[in-house]
Order: structure tokens, then sequence, then C-alpha cells
């Protein structure tokens, strides 16, 4: 498992374009277990992978991310998703019963444009009637997520949980109460690996 890990790490760096399809997706594991010594990726050994990506099971939810979603519900702030990812993702979050706690779901597999793309980020912001000044995108990738929400006119924060410093960096998505101003709060877009 340990090698597989760092395998996967690597050839997700490596991935180039990547358009989140099932075509891609079966690129990724094949790069994955290549050089392994594990047998080649047939179809069968895939499709248990990739349905296996599609349960609760192989995920976790960061009990930051647990306490800000009750928080932003609590105070009434609709939140949405704007994700790189196929169309598993809604069956994920339901269940994960995840699915009714946002505003709107975007998913790039649906509106054939992925982030950093302006493409996805105006969608998102379209499907609940906000201009995009009006909504605080909150994701993990420095240049999919922070840089391209700045692109497309959203305000943004980079969650870095390793560090860094850029000054619109959270540690924590729990930081997010210190950024609500309670008289006027933003809509708050999230990435599925919140």
């Amino acid at each position: 498992p340990e090698l597989l890990s760092q395998r996967f790490h690597a050839a997700w760096k490596a991935r180039g374009a990547f358009d989140y399809s099932r075509d891609a997706w079966r690129r990724l594991v094949v790069a994955t277990f290549r050089d392994t010594g594990a047998p080649d990726v047939d179809e069968l050994l895939f499709e248990a992978i990739f349905r296996r990506f599609e349960s609760p099971g192989a995920w976790r939810m960061y009990s930051d991310a647990v306490l800000a979603l009750e928080m932003l519900s609590d105070l009434g702030i609709p939140i949405l998703i704007i994700s790189n990812w196929d169309q598993r993702l809604r069956t994920l979050l339901e269940a994960m019963e995840l699915a009714d706690g946002f505003a709107s779901i975007t998913i790039s597999c649906e509106v054939e444009a992925h982030k950093p793309s302006p493409e996805i980020f105006a969608r998102a912001a379209e499907s609940v009637g906000l201009t995009p000044r009006e909504v605080l995108h909150v994701g993990d990738s420095y240049d999919e997520d922070y840089q391209g929400a700045l692109n497309a006119g959203f305000q943004a924060r980079w969650l870095s949980r390793e560090g860094g410093a850029d000054g619109e960096r959270l540690d924590s998505i729990r930081e997010l109460t210190e950024l609500i101003p309670f008289d006027r709060a933003p809509t708050i877009a999230l990435p599925s690996r919140a």
C-alpha cells in the first residue's frame, strides 16, 4: 500500500492535462501500478478501483471541515461545491449524507470545464444567482483553486494544511470564522476535498 500510495502521488503530479473522465482515471491507475511488480491493470481491476472511490469507505472528512460546514449552515450561509471530478461525486455525497447541505454542486464533468478555468467558477456563481465577487472560494490547490478563483473574479483563500507563506492562506478551514463579517456573510464555495 505504501508503494502504491507513493506511485499514485507521483502519477498525479505527472498527469499533465487531466479531464477527469473515466479514461483519464484509467491512465492514472495504469501509471500508478506500472513497474511495481503487480499484474497489469485489466478492466476488472480498474472497475473495482473506480467503484471503490465512489463509496464513503474510501474517504474521510477532516474534522475541521465537518465543524466548518456545521457553523456555516447554522449561520445560514449558502455553501457551494466546485469540484474537478466526475459523475461519481453526486453518488458519493448522497451516500455520505452531505448532498443536501449544499446550495449548489458544480462538477467539472457536467459543465465540461475544470478549474482553473473561469468557466466552472462562473457556472457555480450563476447557479445560485450571485456575482463572482459575492463568493469566497476556499480550496487546497494553489493554482486550480486559489489562482483560478481570483482569475474568475471570486474572493479566494488557499487551504494549505502543510503551511505556506501566502497571506491568503488558511491552515484549517475553521479559520473561516475569522473571515466572516457577521453583518454581511459571503457565500462560501468549497472544493470536494475540503
